[in-house]
């Protein structure tokens, strides 16, 4: 059973395209799993779609209709999923197309895997995974993070967090992560900038 959701205004953000594409990654792995959070999802679609029956149509480009009668004779090419070697997990389906990057080891039993990067908008995403009992370093962010767990639990003080689960934190927030003693702890993770700290300075130098 999940917890922990997103803000109900990150899915609004999601929704209408201006939450950007790292940190939709990690919101989309939540709702792969949450019918909750789907449901909210379909209400600030269909809101949105409400607000855009008010507003007066715009012009469109004169050659806009030739252009796309241009394109309909064009194969369509399938893109293969790119190989995702070393990942022994089921991945949310909006990851499984994404490339992921080797694991290197933040600290001993501490590893992260890049997955995207966006140097525009300042936001990355990664999979972070942690042996059981890791106590990850106390640190604070630079930029809201948002963190889904795919497998495994951990701990911000007394709050558990377990698959599916997910925890939204900004630059007011600092915490130290506690991992389950059972199971490696394995999330995927988008920032915007990265954590303060030691946790910071290894992941500009590896991620």
């Amino acid at each position: 059973m999940i917890h922990h959701h997103p803000s109900d205004e990150s899915i609004l953000d999601y929704a209408n395209g201006s939450l950007g594409r790292t940190l939709a990654l990690a919101l989309g792995a939540h709702l792969d799993g949450c019918a909750q959070c789907c449901r909210t999802l379909f209400l600030a679609e269909a809101v949105g779609g409400a607000l855009l029956e008010t507003e007066a149509p715009a012009e469109l480009d004169v050659g806009a209709f030739s252009s796309v009668l241009s394109r309909l004779g064009a194969p369509i090419a399938e893109a293969a999923a790119p190989p995702q070697a070393g990942i022994a997990m089921a991945l949310p389906a909006n990851l499984q197309h994404q490339r992921i990057g080797a694991r290197r080891w933040l600290a001993p039993g501490i590893w992260i895997r890049p997955v995207l990067k966006d140097p525009a908008e300042g936001t990355r995403v990664y999979l972070l995974g942690a042996a059981p009992g890791k106590a990850l370093p106390r640190h604070g962010h630079s930029g809201v993070e948002m963190t889904q767990v795919l497998t495994g639990e951990f701990y911000d003080g007394g709050t558990r967090y377990g698959p599916g689960d997910f925890l939204e934190a900004g630059s007011d927030d600092e915490h130290a992560l506690m991992v389950g003693a059972n199971e490696e702890c394995v999330c995927v993770i988008a920032s915007r900038g990265v954590p303060l700290g030691l946790p910071g300075l290894l992941m500009r130098l590896l991620a």
